[in-house]
């Protein structure tokens, strides 16, 4: 789940030195988690800090003991996971994860981490997969396809400029085009929704939604939700549900989702500029009925990076920059925040440096 930041341009190459850090409620040191222990503990995507020479890391939390353990893929490969880490999704027996300043794909046991191919894909943004196959989003203007066996030609299919994430619904692919490079003309290109036909992997139509759209999502009953980011100045981001008939309807300022069955659950960030003061709405989303309630006493970091939820357990999961305060140093660790299904705040544990993504196994 990402927007384009400078730390996703970042070229990370030095070796993080793994690490167990207990939480805020935990004052004993627990032992570390085994990288193969998969249930109620997720994958954090790390993506480091260039400048300050921090590398990119994939570390894991244990709920249980509420600790975070980094450097996981270093540990079990004795390489670093790419420059930039993107996103990364579990599927079958294999764990993929993209890095876009390196260009690659990684293809992961989904439980130890060890390697099992190394694959060149060009700026890939996104990855999802679905029906034996993976598509990756490269913000060249592709999307990309191939089978989980690897063994058939990869077939690159040309959407728009700067396609940022992908979700399935319906038997249907849809990708977010942004045009984000192109913020001097107002993303003038971008504003769209490609729909594409996972038969045939052929461009159906395309959706106008708002300007820089970026995120999207879908429920289990087929609803797709997009936020276009807006022009972070004077155009806020916007949350639109995408009917079935391809219709869209606006539904709220909203800057991070994610869903679970029929919940959506969203963070509006609002930032005065001129003085550095950010604002956060959390609400929840009924996808069927798009009943909002907006939840007032939910805690959340002042800048969160990510929300995301898992869809095996109650767990909800918000991600931030050095305990989320504006101005502290980017290179030092992040936080993940951890809250139950009913968005109260369970504890709240350090992470990597800039962590952007959550991945459930």
């Amino acid at each position: 789940m990402k927007t384009f930041s400078l730390f996703q341009l970042c070229i990370c190459s030095f070796v993080a030195i793994a690490v167990l850090v207990a939480c805020d409620n935990n004052n004993e040191t627990p032992q570390p988690s085994p990288v193969t222990s998969a249930g109620n503990c997720p994958l954090v995507l790390n993506q480091g800090n260039f400048y300050d020479h921090i590398a990119s890391s994939i570390g894991m939390i244990d709920n249980s003991s509420q600790t975070f353990t980094d450097s996981l893929f270093f540990k079990a490969n004795q390489i670093l996971p790419g420059n930039t880490l993107q996103d990364g999704i579990a599927y079958g027996s294999n764990l993929y994860v993209i890095a876009y300043e390196s260009n690659v794909l990684f293809v992961l046991d989904r439980h130890t981490l060890q390697l099992k191919r190394q694959l060149t894909v060009n700026a890939p943004r996104d990855i999802i997969a679905d029906n034996g196959y993976v598509y990756i989003s490269n913000y060249d203007g592709y999307v990309t396809r191939m089978d989980t066996l690897m063994n058939q030609s990869v077939v690159q299919l040309p959407v728009g400029p700067n396609p940022e994430e992908m979700t399935i619904a319906n038997n249907t692919l849809y990708v977010t085009i942004s045009d984000g490079m192109n913020y001097a003309n107002n993303y003038n290109d971008g504003k769209q929704v490609a729909k594409i036909n996972t038969t045939s992997f052929t461009i159906e139509k395309f959706i106008p939604v708002g300007i820089n759209p970026t995120r999207i999502a879908s429920d289990k009953y087929g609803n797709v939700f997009v936020i276009s980011m807006g022009d972070y100045y004077t155009l806020p981001p916007m949350l639109t549900l995408i009917t079935s008939d391809d219709d869209t309807t606006n539904i709220a300022p909203a800057s991070m989702m994610a869903i679970k069955e029929d919940t959506l659950y969203a963070i509006y960030n609002e930032t005065d500029w001129n003085t550095y003061q950010s604002h956060n709405t959390i609400f929840t989303v009924n996808t069927m009925t798009l009943n909002r309630n907006t939840r007032e006493d939910m805690q959340c970091p002042q800048w969160p990076l990510s929300i995301a939820v898992d869809p095996k357990s109650d767990y909800l999961y918000i991600t931030a920059d050095a305990n989320g305060t504006y101005g502290a140093s980017y290179s030092t660790a992040g936080y993940v925040y951890v809250y139950n299904s009913a968005g109260i705040l369970l504890y709240n544990c350090q992470a990597g440096v800039h962590p952007v993504q959550l991945v459930f196994r």
